[in-house]
């Protein structure tokens, strides 16, 4: 049965694809590992892929922050008055 091990994606920072994202995937199984590398193009649709979660998973630690600060502005009245 094939196991994902790992998957990598990285903006690169010199060559032929400098500024472009790239990367691997490395799956093993019983006989071995198969590491796959991964071009700009397959790398966008990775990112595609995922970029629904990603922003939802923003959205959620943006408003875990938010109540976080709220949370510790109503215990801390003196420092949260009428100045602006």
């Amino acid at each position: 049965m094939n196991k994902i091990k790992s998957i990598k994606l990285d903006v690169e920072t010199y060559g032929v694809n400098k500024g472009k994202l790239t990367g691997s995937i490395e799956i093993t199984n019983q006989y071995g590992e198969i590491k796959i590398m991964v071009d700009p193009e397959k790398a966008g649709e990775i990112i595609r892929i995922l970029a629904p979660a990603l922003v939802a998973t923003a959205q959620d630690v943006g408003a875990m922050m938010v109540a976080s600060v709220e949370a510790q502005a109503k215990m801390l009245p003196d420092l949260v008055g009428e100045k602006a």
